[in-house]
């Protein structure tokens, strides 16, 4: 679904750093004018986009599932480690 916003904005970005179009309005006249609506929905496109976006999803899903592991077991050692409990200024050191 994703992968469905990102093509034609991708689309229209590469057109546009690219020089063939002076802008973004430019570059969507010219792209709906070589193709239409379906010339955003190119199957390509959508693939090669998918094949872009799923190793990046799995790197950073797997990245969040590690440091939350991290997190989680830092939180359990510190609760579990004995704390010095501070002096009163009353009491002698």
């Amino acid at each position: 679904v994703a992968a469905c916003v990102r093509v034609p904005l991708e689309l229209i970005k590469v057109r546009v750093q690219a020089g063939l179009s002076p802008n973004a309005l430019a570059a969507l006249s010219s792209l709906y004018a070589q193709g239409g609506l379906s010339f955003f929905f190119h199957p390509k496109s959508i693939t090669a986009q998918i094949a872009r976006d799923v190793p990046y999803a799995v790197v950073t899903l797997l990245i969040y599932e590690i440091l939350r592991s991290w997190v989680l077991r830092r939180k359990a050692e510190a609760q579990l480690a004995p704390h010095p409990h501070p002096k009163s200024p009353d009491q002698p050191q």
